[in-house]
């Protein structure tokens, strides 16, 4: 199995600045308005002519807002589903005390803003999303289902981070979740054969559920951290849910795993099982658990050279596949019982000469006749 990091690489509309520009002792100007200048608000109207965000009538006063230093607001209203026929940017989108329960569809851009929800009830966002230059997907309240790119992104503004909140995202078939140089508090992703990359970010103490495969050869979802890292939380990642069904794939590149609570489940049929993957020097004081014919696989090394990885602890009844490389287990000081099969064949790469190195005061106890040698 090959597995390739991707990279996010398109502008996502954000504007450049001109390298060019005549240079000054000035502070030079941010062209996303910070806070300090006032941003315009329209309010979506309480009987608007329809659900259309792009029809000034539906606003008070009545201004669409799409530009990234306006504001939208939402209170009551009699039409609760509101659809954008083209993409929009905007600094934030408000929902006051008292609003509505809304559904906003189309293709969003938040530029140092984002999603403030005071309404105390769930509001839901249907398409594609980026938040730019600091912005935020908001609190446990908002929930967003991706129907092609989400990127939370801090490429261009470094000192502006954006984040994904405490929001829940779903990620349906073929989307892509992308967070670039961002940060999360607690959010909840619901990986439903898409793909959900970390690439320089953290997670938090984010919960990821990463599914199996629904149908005969479909692929489970794929969620990649590259040069990342789990602060705590849970990670959870199905077999494949029908006979044929391939498992979830969670896979650590140069990235730390934290205190999270880390979970492989088996699959129907062979070869279904999810897989956790550790490559180029990842780890941390996770707890592991591995079911069935779910599995830990730390054989890739680098160029060819072996490599460490770490755990806090093993448990369960599924499968390590150690390659050539060690594994060290026992950093958080758990009671664990391992009843699979720790082995140096299987896996991405085969290989001999695996070992396993137990520290910390927990009790690992092994009950298997494990075959590594």
């Amino acid at each position: 199995m090959k597995i390739i990091t991707k990279f996010i690489c398109a502008a996502f509309g954000v504007a450049m600045l001109a390298a060019g520009a005549a240079t000054s002792n000035a502070a030079p100007a941010d062209p996303i308005a910070p806070d300090s200048s006032p941003h315009p608000t329209s309010t979506w109207s309480l009987n608007p002519t329809s659900g259309d965000w792009n029809t000034a009538a539906n606003w008070h006063p009545a201004s669409v807002p799409d530009l990234q230093s306006e504001r939208a607001a939402f209170g009551p209203s009699s039409i609760t589903n509101v659809s954008a026929s083209a993409p929009v940017t905007v600094h934030d989108i408000t929902f006051n005390a008292g609003a509505s329960q809304f559904t906003i569809n189309g293709a969003f851009t938040f530029k140092n803003g984002g999603i403030i929800n005071n309404s105390g009830i769930v509001q839901t966002f249907d398409g594609s999303f980026s938040f730019l230059y600091g912005a935020t997907a908001g609190s446990s309240l908002n929930v967003f289902n991706n129907t092609g790119l989400i990127a939370i992104d801090s490429r261009i503004r470094g000192s502006h981070t954006s984040s994904a909140g405490s929001a829940t995202f779903v990620n349906n078939p073929g989307g892509f979740i992308s967070l670039y140089k961002a940060t999360a508090d607690s959010p909840t992703f619901i990986n439903s054969g898409g793909t959900l990359l970390f690439n320089a970010s953290s997670a938090g103490n984010a919960t990821i559920e990463n599914g199996g495969g629904m149908a005969y050869r479909a692929d489970g979802g794929v969620v990649e951290f590259f040069a990342s890292e789990v602060t705590s939380g849970t990670i959870i990642n199905e077999g494949g849910a029908v006979y044929g069904g391939h498992g979830a794939l969670l896979a650590f590149r140069k990235s730390n795993t934290g205190s999270a609570t880390i979970i492989a489940n088996g699959g129907l049929g062979p070869s279904s099982g999810a897989k956790i993957l550790f490559e180029v020097f990842s780890g941390g004081v996770s707890r592991i658990e591995v079911f069935g014919n779910g599995n830990l696989d730390i054989s890739h090394g680098v160029r060819g050279a072996a490599q460490s990885a770490t755990a806090g602890s093993i448990e369960g009844n599924g499968l390590i596949f150690l390659g050539a490389n060690n594994l060290t287990v026992g950093g958080n000081d758990l009671n664990t019982l391992f009843a699979g099969v720790i082995s140096d064949l299987g896996g991405i790469k085969h290989g001999t000469g695996g070992s396993l190195i137990k520290t910390g005061t927990g009790t690992l106890t092994l009950s298997n006749a494990n075959v590594y040698t």
